[in-house]
């Protein structure tokens, strides 16, 4: 008899990563959180333009890491002229 699983946390570290990655040892976590989940809502709407969809620029995935002092966000993109021809 089998057990229910959730496949992607199974699957979690071999065939898929965090989308975030980030840990913070404070009294303000739920304030961080919410920034967080702003930033991410953010640079999902301002690359899903239409703007950004008549450039010829597609929004892949993006990860944000948080430092000590510091957020490092690593957007994919791509290029859809590009795409076209390979």
């Amino acid at each position: 008899m089998g057990h229910l699983i959730n496949p992607i946390a199974y699957r979690l570290g071999h065939t898929r990563s965090w989308e975030d990655n980030w840990f913070i040892k404070n009294i303000y976590y739920p304030e961080f959180l919410h920034s967080i989940l702003k930033i991410r809502q953010y640079i999902h709407y301002f690359w899903t333009t239409r703007f950004m969809e008549k450039k010829g620029i597609l929004l892949s995935h993006f990860y944000i890491y948080k430092f000590i002092k510091h957020l490092l966000i690593k957007i994919f993109l791509y290029n859809k002229d590009f795409e076209k021809y390979i």
